[in-house]
């Protein structure tokens, strides 16, 4: 019976989060396991107590708004709280005067800065937190003394930040606990029966999904992989006469293709320097979601045309248009015929795919297709260019990598950073694979293609063996 009396239903095992301080307060674990109604009735019962503001906060998302937010309007509805708070489609605000809010991390310096009065700082599915984020975070939700910074996730790779930062790691300042719903007095039938069918069907799965256990074993193909030092803006518009513009395409078949765009720079007579400088299709075009979220849930209902359209505009955009950009060379996965299957036959397989993009009713790109033997080395040739000597320390232009990603490239990022050899099996796993994959396929394509300077230096070498050829014919006429 509803007395009027709030009563928050909390695990008991995060019942810190009302009858402890401690600075931060950390539940890992799978689905099921309550974490986020936890959550989300110890923040209405901090706001019910006194005036505070709470912040949520994810790393990456347009979505906290469809998510955490419908999550406490749930909650405020089952608690029959709707008197007291007042809901909005951006916030939250208790009559007492207490407010939620909602921001993104990621790239968000100004705003993350204008937190420093939060009581509470809750990051949501703190898995994709990055040390970047975090650097920039706590310092300001600390300004206010009393502050605290919730986290809860569950675990995607063994070497997430947040699992390095606060399980590996022992924080004095810390009350970090894991559950799963075998402890969640919450738990429904329908829950515990799904999580058995799970287990019975997909073990692994099972580890991951409901038991909250890291979802990636295995070796990382790019450990060399440093955002401080391969990540870089660049003012694409002071790029001098010495740049090509190159496009990779990891084609699918009813899913959203991959693509990237790769700057080629010539450093010195010897040496290149390759940026990664645009991809295809970005977390706001996902709502809020890294590629790998979505890429094999997401169907694309974008004609050929309309993708070349979002190609063209890509190819001259880093936030603002650089109209002296242009791509010239395009490459296109030459295995997709054989690993698409039956699918792929409405447009013919890789070659057919092509000649229907070359259509001029289908948006007249032209793409190539580089050599599998080419695509297949380029997974060492990318370490190469990445690698530089970390004994010395990163030196800009003495002791750096030639291989830069821009920071507004988040699953090209995403990407290098978590892509793995699976260990059971030795294959590279199919989550991150599609960004790495686009990358190495115009990788394959650039060994193909002389630089412009090069071109420009043969040009130049024509003409004067030309004049050569016409002054020696002159002084053997007089």
């Amino acid at each position: 019976m509803n007395d009027g009396v709030f009563r928050p239903e909390i695990h008991p095992k995060l019942a810190f989060l009302l009858t402890e301080k401690k600075r931060y307060k950390v539940a890992r674990g799978g689905r099921g396991g309550g974490k986020s109604y936890s959550f989300a009735d110890a923040a209405l019962a901090r706001l019910i107590a006194s005036k505070i503001t709470i912040a949520i906060c994810r790393e990456l998302d347009t979505t906290i708004r469809d998510s955490v937010h419908k999550l406490l309007k749930e909650r405020i509805a089952y608690h029959k709280l709707e008197s007291i708070f007042d809901i909005t489609d951006r916030g939250i605000k208790c009559v007492n005067g207490s407010e939620v809010v909602y921001k993104h991390l990621h790239n968000n310096v100004d705003e993350i800065k204008g937190l420093q009065g939060c009581s509470v700082c809750w990051i949501f599915e703190a898995h994709s937190l990055t040390k970047e984020s975090f650097d920039v975070l706590y310092p300001t939700i600390f300004r206010n003394k009393d502050a605290e910074i919730w986290i809860e996730f569950n675990p995607d790779n063994d070497d997430d930040f947040v699992m390095q930062r606060f399980v590996y790691h022992k924080d004095s300042d810390a009350i970090v606990v894991e559950i799963n719903y075998l402890e969640n007095p919450f738990s429904t039938d329908e829950m515990i029966e799904e999580a058995a069918k799970c287990k019975r069907d997909f073990p692994d799965d099972y580890q991951h999904i409901w038991m909250g256990q890291p979802s990636k074993q295995g070796s990382k193909l790019y450990p060399m992989f440093d955002e401080m030092a391969h990540v870089r803006p660049f003012e694409m518009d002071k790029l001098q006469d010495n740049t090509m513009f190159f496009m990779g395409q990891d084609p699918a078949t009813s899913y959203y293709p991959f693509c990237v765009w790769i700057a080629r720079i010539q450093r010195n007579d010897r040496e290149f320097d390759y940026v990664v400088y645009n991809e295809y299709p970005t977390i706001g075009m996902m709502n809020g979601k890294l590629f790998h979220e979505v890429r094999t849930e997401k169907l694309c209902h974008l004609t050929l045309k309309q993708r070349a359209t979002m190609f063209r505009l890509l190819d001259n955009t880093i936030d603002r248009t650089y109209p002296h950009i242009k791509v010239k060379h395009r490459a296109i996965d030459t295995r997709f015929a054989k690993a698409s299957g039956a699918a792929s036959t409405t447009l013919g397989g890789t070659k057919g795919l092509i000649l229907t993009m070359a259509d001029p009713e289908n948006g007249g790109m032209m793409f190539t297709t580089p050599p599998e033997a080419l695509i297949d080395v380029q997974k060492e040739n990318i370490k190469a260019l990445m690698s530089f000597d970390t004994d010395l320390g990163l030196i800009y232009g003495v002791n750096e990598p030639h291989f830069f990603i821009m920071p507004h490239c988040v699953n090209v990022i995403d990407a290098f950073k978590h892509h793995r050899i699976n260990k059971a099996t030795g294959s590279e796993d199919a989550k991150r694979k599609d960004p790495v994959d686009a990358v190495r396929i115009i990788m394959a394509m650039m060994e193909g293609i002389p630089h412009v300077s090069e071109v420009q230096k043969t040009k130049t070498q024509v003409v004067v063996n030309v004049l050569d050829a016409q002054k020696e014919m002159w002084l053997n006429n007089v």
